[in-house]
């Protein structure tokens, strides 16, 4: 084994940047392993591991009107990882242990005029109930839930999944564009945006 981890190619969030920066918002990018990409006007910021990722959350989230959490943090990491090749008979065993809960950190620090949009990935069949409490449990005001049974969406050009708020009617995606989803996310969030001044 060399390497634990998701297929997820980061399509959502710099779909979501984009669409950011089309209407107008400045942009910051933090990201981890992603396709390649080129968003003109944005800050990006990359980062190796979700420590460094919460690190850098947590600085630029003090000054930002809006986080969008669309990076497919893994929940855990490895104890201790090598830079050297390990033997057969020198691994018996791989322990893991938890990564930060970012979304959950920042909807605690949330100040009232903050917006913070979630996503999900789930594997169970009421990926919407799932996702509503995800979003009160974590302190977000929107989330995007999807199923990701056998593979789906991870590195799609395509997704589907539900867009849940606590003062708007679900809304579902069935195999559309990611700026499709990305567009409404950002229409949504300026709603928000407007009515906290």
């Amino acid at each position: 084994m060399r390497f634990i981890g998701n297929h997820s190619s980061g399509r959502q969030g710099l779909a979501i940047a984009y669409e950011a920066l089309k209407a107008g918002a400045d942009v910051t990018v933090i990201a981890g392993e992603t396709d390649p990409f080129d968003l003109p006007g944005a800050t990006v910021i990359k980062v190796q591991s979700a420590e460094d990722m919460l690190k850098v959350i947590d600085q630029n989230f003090v000054d930002a009107d809006v986080l969008v959490m669309a990076a497919a943090v893994a929940d855990f990491r490895v104890d201790k990882s090598s830079i050297v090749k390990l033997k057969k008979d020198e691994l018996t065993h791989i322990a893991l242990v938890q990564n930060p809960d970012i979304l959950a950190t920042m909807g605690a620090k949330k100040r009232s005029h903050q917006v913070i949009v979630g996503f999900a990935a789930e594997t169970a069949h009421d990926i919407e109930n799932l996702g509503l409490k995800k979003m009160q449990g974590k302190g977000a005001d929107l989330l995007f839930v999807n199923d990701v049974s056998g593979g789906a969406v991870f590195g799609q050009e395509e997704t589907t999944g539900l867009l849940l708020g606590m003062d708007i009617a679900t809304r579902s995606f069935s195999n559309v564009s990611k700026y499709v989803v990305a567009e409404e996310i950002v229409k949504e969030v300026a709603k928000r945006l407007e009515l906290h001044g």
